[in-house]
């Protein structure tokens, strides 16, 4: 079994996490079991405890290219290479052979990482029933048309890796992708220049968007145009969905609604997703821009609100003072409790989520 130590190695130190190296297992020639034997193997070595204490090993989960193993260590390198040889070894006993080479995944940045860029975010709660498990299609493919910058490079995550794929074959990736979890599309220029689109447990969707020039003043405005498109293209899809600032990175529902956002005296963040059941009816909270369902039966008072008619008997809501929501992050917090005021028939609280809560 070979091993590409050297890019393995430098791939390692290259991330944001040196400690950190994503290796995958290319079989020549590939067997659609792979992932399945990889995973069986794995499993008996740990029940031997063939290999070393300070590694840490994590999957297999499906790539574009093969199965991904996701190691962490303490100490020397010379640590994962006897690891994999000894892997290795046990492929080889059932038959394998290939090679183990670094996995591409979406670069990080150690300078400025995800979590403290700014961005213009949509949250979608999307209309599934109880028996679907998937996002509708046509959220799907509005996704992968979005999803584009100039320059970009595209990366599909299937779990804990996001993986660079090639432009043509995006849309088979993230078809893939979609059957299991943690699923998200990104389209990379530079810090900058990014565009991605998450597909989280819930039938929630996030479109995050960071573009040149939109920690300047007033630059967010085209940014907050573009994410009310986005509700407005997808209405009928749609139980709810709102626009907010915020850092780039959201890795949860709770954590779109509820970061740097005002505290919800109503509801507790811990609950939001368990509101999929009543999510036609009531939102979380009050947001500058949100796309409501006609059961949600609310007329947001004048002036402070604008209403525009949207697709599927949907309507797109507007606080009419952007600047307090969107020119800073976090936003004017007496703005926000006004809203809060003026949308409470339709706010959800502590006791509506627990109802829906499942009995563990």
């Amino acid at each position: 079994m070979h091993i590409d130590r050297d890019e393995i190695f430098r791939r390692a130190s290259d991330e944001y996490r040196p400690e950190t190296v994503n290796v995958v297992f290319l079989s020549a020639p590939r067997h659609r079991d792979d992932l399945n034997t990889l995973a069986r193997i794995l499993e008996e070595m740990r029940g031997e405890e063939v290999w070393d204490e300070e590694l840490m090993v994590r999957g297999p989960e499906d790539s574009p290219y093969g199965p991904t193993l996701f190691i962490e260590f303490e100490g020397e390198f010379i640590a994962v290479e006897r690891f994999l040889e000894e892997l290795g070894g046990h492929l080889e006993d059932v038959g394998l052979e290939g090679e183990f080479t670094a996995a591409q995944i979406t670069p990080m940045l150690p300078d400025d990482p995800w979590f403290t860029l700014d961005s213009i975010s949509a949250g979608l709660c999307t209309s599934l029933t109880a028996e679907q498990k998937r996002p509708l299609q046509p959220v799907v493919d509005h996704a992968l048309q979005w999803c584009q910058v100039p320059g970009g490079q595209f990366y599909v995550r299937f779990g804990e890796g996001q993986y660079l794929v090639p432009p043509e074959a995006r849309r088979e990736n993230l078809q893939t992708a979609l059957q299991g979890k943690d699923v998200s599309i990104t389209c990379f220029a530079s810090r900058d220049q990014i565009r991605s689109v998450t597909f989280l447990e819930h039938a929630a969707v996030l479109y995050t968007e960071r573009y040149p020039g939109m920690d300047e003043p007033g630059a967010w405005r085209s940014g907050l145009e573009g994410m009310s498109r986005v509700l407005q293209d997808l209405a009928p899809s749609l139980n709810y969905g709102a626009v907010r600032r915020q850092a780039f990175h959201a890795s949860s529902w709770d954590v779109f609604l509820t970061s740097r956002w005002p505290e919800n005296p109503r509801l507790d963040s811990g609950l939001i997703r368990f509101t999929q059941g009543i999510s036609h009816q009531y939102v979380p909270d009050a947001y500058g821009v949100m796309v409501l369902s006609p059961s949600h039966r609310w007329d947001p008072p004048a002036p402070n609100w604008t209403t525009t008619p949207a697709a599927g008997e949907r309507t797109l809501v507007r606080w009419n003072d952007a600047d307090a929501l969107f020119a800073t992050n976090p936003p004017d917090e007496t703005v926000v409790d006004w809203m809060r005021r003026d949308a409470e028939p339709i706010l959800m609280n502590d006791a509506m989520a627990h109802a829906e809560r499942p009995a563990w």
